[in-house]
């Protein structure tokens, strides 16, 4: 996988459907009212909702980290929670890491750095645990990064 940093100079559906590895780390909003065309990921381009996200069925990324506040939330259905972390799960990634609440930008940017290093070494799910074993290490209050976990089916 190749980071992007420059929205305009690819084309960001195209880049989303192919990548192995996605990582989108922006603001999010989710929503119980209309979770699949409300809740979204905040981009430069403009907002890339749930729908949007379904829509590139099927995804080629095995792990998709959504680096945004509350991309686990959605609305409660009988099958599960409904919203972006199921839209991409509904496109074919195995797994998603996604935030239950609010986060910090700056202890999510450390979290994330470790959490990538780790994965190196270790499958999606232990390289989430090993990355919050060395933010709580560092003494960085949970509320500010624990929000994180994985869905989907472990590695």
């Amino acid at each position: 996988s190749q980071p992007y940093q420059d929205e305009d100079a690819f084309d960001l559906k195209l880049m989303i459907k192919n990548s192995d590895l996605l990582h989108l780390a922006a603001h999010g909003i989710a929503s119980t009212q209309s979770p699949l065309r409300e809740s979204f990921i905040a981009l430069k381009s403009g907002p890339l909702t749930a729908m949007d996200i379904m829509n590139l069925t099927p995804l080629n990324a095995q792990l998709v980290v959504l680096s945004a506040c509350q991309t686990g939330l959605g609305r409660a259905e009988d099958q599960g929670v409904i919203g972006l972390a199921r839209a991409v799960y509904m496109s074919g990634a195995p797994r998603v890491v996604m935030s239950l609440w609010n986060v910090d930008d700056e202890a999510t940017k450390t979290l994330m750095e470790h959490f990538h290093n780790m994965l190196h070494e270790h499958p999606p799910a232990a390289a989430l645990r090993q990355a919050m074993i060395l933010m709580k290490q560092k003494k960085v209050h949970p509320a500010l990064w624990a929000s994180f976990t994985m869905f989907g089916h472990p590695w």
